[in-house]
């Protein structure tokens, strides 16, 4: 389990200490530094590989990050870059590097513990892929069987194509309460079901044309293409997916897991995420008060411990983020509450209330 991270001189970083937990939420601000954390894992990974170049593989396909003066710290006073990710037992993960006047990053140290060791992360952007009458078929098909859904979740149904019927859930405690079994596309439609009731779930491959076609179709109704079903239901499935099927001690990254979802949907969602993550480390980036609510319900309601969270707060002061660690308590109430921190529903509440005694 990884418990910092620490950015010196990457993007809007100086020195920034992230701190992580089995749920991590950034929050904040357009344009804050958040997305940096992600991305600054997904380097480390894309740069993992002992017989890497000796310069920061900037654009690959795990992040495209353009060239060595997009990502250095505006503000910096040396060439110096480095990214630290270290966890419980000695897990650790280290890249120094500087900064050339070629535009290249040069790496000048690298290190990670367990020696030569990939965190193979499960990411999905905030640019997934919406309703499709069919989505492609990936060559990696080891890696797709695996659970890899893909940085767009279009692998997804091609997922869940080769699972039909002989997969289990890889935690059984989050088995839905009304299923039946503990097959892992089974509880899938379940908890789908938390985002629109009753759907069901089709994915059948086309392996000639590589594609896979994918159904909705609800209790007593013919099939449905995923361009005539709400979008939500297609954009959250990877979501679902990336949560139900994470394996013990893996690393799930997302960004903005609440897109074109109801509010209570979002809720299920956080809730089943906090569940999720007694031995999965989740790290999300989101700007929906109703994911933190979920995360504080799961707390105060579903027995889930409040150190397993670690909430972050991105601000920026002129060219350089800033982040501040809040924790939620036993009761499910914030350790703090800082302006402009969530606060733009009671803000809106206290302007039309104002109006209001205006008008009397």
């Amino acid at each position: 389990m990884f418990r910092q991270l620490t950015l010196t001189n990457f993007k809007a970083h100086r020195t920034t200490n992230v701190a992580l937990a089995p749920v991590t939420l950034l929050s904040g601000l357009n344009s804050t530094g958040k997305s940096s954390v992600l991305q600054s894992i997904l380097l480390i990974e894309q740069n993992c590989d002992r017989y890497a170049s000796d310069f920061l593989k900037l654009n690959g396909d795990w992040v495209r990050l353009g060239t060595g003066s997009d990502i250095h710290f505006e503000g910096a006073q040396t060439s110096e870059l480095k990214l630290l990710l270290t966890g419980d037992e000695g897990l650790r993960y280290e890249i120094e590097a500087e900064s050339q006047t070629d535009g290249r990053i040069r790496i000048t140290s690298k290190k990670s513990e367990p020696s030569a060791a990939r965190l193979f992360p499960q990411y999905l952007s905030a640019e997934r892929i919406g309703p499709r009458t069919s989505f492609p078929t990936g060559e990696d098909e080891v890696r797709i069987k695996a659970g890899y859904l893909g940085t767009r979740g279009e692998y997804t149904f091609q997922y869940l194509a080769e699972i039909v019927s002989d997969v289990a859930l890889p935690n059984p405690r989050l088995r839905h309460p009304e299923a039946i079994s503990d097959d892992l596309f089974h509880n899938i439609e379940k908890w789908m079901g938390e985002i629109s009731p009753g759907v069901r779930l089709e994915a059948l491959p086309m392996k000639q044309a590589d594609i896979t076609v994918p159904s909705f179709y609800y209790s007593g109704s013919r099939k449905h293409r995923p361009t005539n079903v709400g979008f939500g239901v297609t954009y959250s499935l990877p979501i679902v997916v990336a949560i139900l099927n994470a394996r013990p001690h893996s690393l799930v990254l997302m960004e903005n897991p609440e897109a074109h979802l109801h509010p209570e949907g979002q809720i299920a969602l956080a809730r089943l995420m906090a569940r999720a993550a007694e031995d999965v480390q989740f790290i999300v980036e989101s700007h929906s008060d109703h994911i933190l609510n979920g995360l504080c319900v799961a707390v105060a309601c579903d027995g889930v411990p409040p150190e397993r969270m670690a909430l972050n707060y991105f601000q920026r002061s002129a060219l350089e983020a800033e982040v501040k660690r809040i924790d939620i308590l036993p009761n499910g109430r914030l350790s703090e509450w800082p302006s402009g921190f969530f606060d733009q529903n009671q803000a809106a509440l206290m302007k039309i209330m104002r109006a209001q005694r205006r008008q009397q």
